[in-house]
């Protein structure tokens, strides 16, 4: 593939996910100050049972696009079938026993509620799971930014407006409904060779070999990343759910919308070049561009948790505030996984992903539980947590940089030249803070995080950090892309 090609997609991958993060991200935090953690709370255990039906709705179909050069309709028109086929049965389940599955892990009947609109949810992203992914395997994103542009938008005003009405829980139900619906149909309607499903699923014995270990990996993913919100629910309570699970939004935002970014647009562009030199350059690359936004974006976080939950949040959430320096630290990491993650794909490794994720999602499961059900301690979860994940991502980056010859000592110099400078530029926000600027407003907030960004990307510029200049070019066009069109 043309390396413009690669920077073009980029470019309006940046404008989609910059404009939806920041919306997203506004939004959120005026929900956070309008309802109580405990709707939170509610609203989190039967979005544990939809996620687990999302990671097994396509069974690991939608990723054999990317193990190919060429794009295979007919191919994809079998796994749209497929995932129909699998959204229709694992729904009845879902609906039978969802009431129970709530009731056992904390939850009350006012969340079935939740449950069913997630489940309509569910439902209508069965037509346009496999779309979206063939979008992204020809590089349409500037197509998937108008379709997400609008629908976070739309959601949002609605959501935001019943909030405001007093209307809580009927807030993330409908924020939920109407982002879905405009989503997904805006993804079948753009994929105009998409439009009929294949019900021959003969073609897709042949991946069953790359398939099944794909979805083991992403089952124990799903269990490491929310058993710990159920253990939370059923021994902690419902409040400590809410403030849990705002808090770990905090980890999962700057990596689905930073590290998950360059990562959509980072697999296809895998998947269709042939030189592991190219592969490793090109993931080497998009490490240090991914984790120079992430890096001062989540240092500054942690330092100035305290007086960012009092002043934007309200004093109901202080109780997040040693989770949120925690999980701040950590996404810098984890990030990074998310892009290594990829040369297992591409290079059709699934099943050694498999079993690392089998042995280490076993580690956390045991922490989640012990912390919880023994220690009772939310505070004790995120720290063994965190201390076992951070071991263990050095571990994936060796085994997956391995697969294309990409050497562990490359990834962790690339990672700590982007980390080093974000240490220092949270040193002289904790020392101004304690000096001479105390934080006591949102503008004294806002003048410490200027300082700090200035800071971070002036010691870049000075030393001439190779990713910098590129990064610029990139979001500078990539606005532009976006201002054009909007």
């Amino acid at each position: 593939m043309n390396p413009s090609s690669t920077i073009s997609a980029l470019k309006w991958n940046i404008a989609d996910q910059s404009i939806n993060q920041a919306i997203g991200f506004v939004v959120n935090l005026w929900l956070l100050r309008l309802l109580e953690p405990e709707i939170f709370g509610l609203y989190a255990i039967p979005f544990v049972l939809f996620t687990l039906l999302r990671t097994l709705q396509d069974m690991g179909t939608t990723h054999i696009f990317f193990t190919a050069k060429a794009t295979d309709y007919p191919l994809a028109r079998v796994v749209f079938g497929f995932v129909l086929v699998c959204s229709a049965v694992f729904v009845i389940p879902a609906w039978v026993w969802g009431k129970s599955f709530i009731l056992f892990f904390g939850g009350s009947e006012r969340a079935m509620g939740i449950l069913n609109a997630l489940l309509i949810c569910f439902l209508m992203s069965g037509f346009g799971m496999t779309q979206e992914s063939m979008l992204r395997k020809t590089m349409q994103f500037r197509t998937l930014f108008f379709i997400n542009t609008t629908a976070t938008l739309i959601s949002s005003i609605i959501g935001l407006y019943l909030a405001f009405r007093g209307h809580a829980l009927a807030s993330l139900i409908w924020k939920a409904l109407i982002f879905t619906a405009i989503c997904n149909g805006g993804f079948y309607i753009y994929t105009s060779q998409l439009k009929r499903p294949s019900f021959d699923f003969r073609s897709l014995k042949s991946h069953l070999g790359f398939t099944l270990p794909m979805v083991v990996d992403q089952f124990s993913s799903f269990l490491s990343r929310n058993v710990d919100s159920l253990f939370v629910g059923r021994f902690l309570g419902m409040e400590a759910l809410g403030i849990y699970d705002r808090a770990y939004k905090f980890l999962t935002l700057p990596m689905q919308q930073v590290g998950g970014t360059v990562a959509k647009v980072l697999l296809p562009s895998l998947s269709n070049r042939s030189d592991d030199d190219l592969k490793n350059e090109l993931m080497l690359k998009s490490i240090g561009m991914s984790t120079m936004v992430i890096a001062p974006l989540m240092f500054g976080l942690a330092v100035l948790a305290t007086e960012f939950t009092e002043i934007i949040m309200t004093e109901k959430w202080l109780g997040m505030v040693p989770l949120l320096i925690v999980f701040s630290l950590l996404a810098c990491f984890q990030s990074v996984s998310i892009l290594m993650a990829n040369l297992f794909i591409v290079k059709g490794k699934s099943r050694t992903m498999m079993i690392f994720g089998l042995i280490t999602k076993g580690i956390y499961l045991l922490i989640f539980y012990y912390t919880t059900a023994v220690l009772g301690n939310l505070n004790a979860l995120v720290y063994w947590y965190a201390c076992a994940s951070v071991l263990s991502t050095f571990i994936f980056w060796y085994l997956s940089g391995k697969s294309s010859g990409l050497k562990l000592k490359a990834v962790v110099t690339v990672f700590l030249e982007v980390m080093f400078p974000a240490v220092l530029m949270a040193v002289l926000i904790y020392f101004l803070k304690s000096t001479v600027l105390p934080v006591s407003s949102i503008w004294s907030l806002l003048v410490l995080t200027l300082l700090g960004a200035s800071f971070y990307f002036g010691y870049l510029k000075i030393f001439a950090h190779p990713y910098l200049d590129e990064l610029g070019r990139i979001i500078k066009t990539g606005t532009k892309a976006g201002e054009n069109r909007i």
